[in-house]
């Protein structure tokens, strides 16, 4: 879906993790694995105190399973690794706060509303967790209407949030009404 890209031969072994709810967190959540991997660094070169490849894994959580889910976390993490490597956009990595259009329903079905996501901070895992390699942070794809990406880009972040605190937000519930 981004053009004519070179693949490179490493994204194979990046992936999706799908966690069930427990009893502390409701809801379903899937997790990116293998952008944190020290791809570009020698052993040698590794420091347990900085970064893990990227230094970063991305999360999309939901209250309810599906394939979806996973397809859709495949594609971002795909566009972030193509941003990356300078084939697509800036070559600037994604940040807080960043919002996508996903040119459709987040779970390809019609009827569902959530059509973008916006890069958060998660508040029902952890922020992240440190491996031998080094440091990895979590953030989060976080689900909004098209008129919710509108009204950030119109009126501001802190705006949109504010009208999200009365939804599960960051919670992505794929036919949720718009705030805004």
């Amino acid at each position: 879906p981004f053009g004519d890209v070179k693949v490179d031969p490493r994204w194979i072994t990046h992936g999706v993790f799908e966690f069930a709810p427990t009893d502390e967190r409701p809801s379903w959540l899937y997790v990116t694995s293998g952008y944190s991997n020290p791809w570009e660094d020698a052993p040698e070169d590794i420091a347990a105190d900085g970064p893990s490849g990227a230094g970063v894994e991305f999360i999309l959580e939901t209250d309810r399973q599906g394939d979806w889910a996973i397809r859709c976390l495949q594609k971002l993490l795909a566009y972030e690794l193509c941003m990356a490597s300078g084939q697509v956009g800036s070559g600037a990595p994604l940040g807080l706060n960043d919002r996508i259009p996903l040119g459709g329903p987040i779970t390809g079905e019609a009827g569902h509303t959530i059509e973008a996501v916006m890069i958060v901070m998660p508040t029902n895992v952890s922020e992240g967790f440190d491996l031998p390699s080094g440091d990895v942070m979590l953030v989060q794809f976080a689900g909004l209407t098209d008129a919710e990406r509108a009204h950030a880009s119109n009126v501001g972040v802190d705006s949109l949030l504010q009208h999200l605190k009365v939804t599960d937000f960051p919670v992505t519930v794929p036919d949720r009404a718009s705030v805004v």
